[in-house]
């Protein structure tokens, strides 16, 4: 039985840090989970969050279109959700040369996901349903997704997600993965990738 359904976005790019030294070197993932009878009190939330910022009922919470007074509101709602964030944040400069000529960005990007969804505990994984930022022309990686998961969740000896289904942010339906949008953007940061644990709901921790 689907208990819970989690949003899954990340923010930064999983290419070789070496071509890009100036730039950021996170790469972060999140994943927001709720428990099914609950959802309507996320969407409730993002509904009074939307009346008080005074915007549209379709308006999109993005932390890149974001301005920090918006950023803050939204992290200040989330605490009275019922939700649970994970936060998964890997330095990219830690990768060796020989990870990455052995591997892609999908790939990398690919790794990064599993070992992030292997810090997540049973109840929050195992035959339950997981929505990824991206669109349904992304059929392939959806498919690669999945069975990654099912390759690092067998080798746990545990079951892996029964759905995993293409949920991009732009949606009505899609507040979950807003919610892991905005809070990967708000770690994707040198600055804050220290910050661990800022409330029982949040977990943060580092992959590599």
């Amino acid at each position: 039985m689907i208990r819970y359904i989690a949003g899954l976005d990340w923010s930064g790019d999983p290419g070789d840090p070496s071509k890009n030294p100036e730039g950021n070197p996170l790469l972060v993932v999140c994943s927001c989970h709720v428990k099914v009878e609950d959802h309507f009190l996320l969407d409730d939330t993002l509904k009074r969050l939307r009346s008080q910022l005074r915007v549209s009922e379709n308006y999109i919470f993005k932390h890149m279109r974001s301005a920090q007074s918006t950023r803050n509101m939204f992290m200040n709602a989330m605490i009275g959700c019922p939700v649970v964030i994970h936060v998964g944040i890997v330095d990219r400069r830690a990768w060796s040369l020989d990870y990455l000529k052995l591997t892609n960005s999908t790939e990398r990007l690919l790794t990064a996901l599993s070992e992030h969804f292997a810090q997540c505990n049973d109840a929050i994984v195992c035959g339950q349903r997981l929505l990824v930022d991206t669109n349904r022309a992304e059929k392939k990686f959806i498919s690669s997704l999945t069975l990654a998961l099912r390759k690092s969740n067998r080798r746990m000896d545990r079951g892996s997600f029964k759905n995993v289904v293409a949920r991009p942010d732009h949606r009505t339906d899609a507040a979950l993965v807003q919610v892991a949008d905005m809070f990967a953007g708000h770690f994707n940061r040198s600055d804050r990738s220290g910050e661990m644990n800022l409330s029982p709901k949040i977990i943060v921790r580092h992959l590599n």
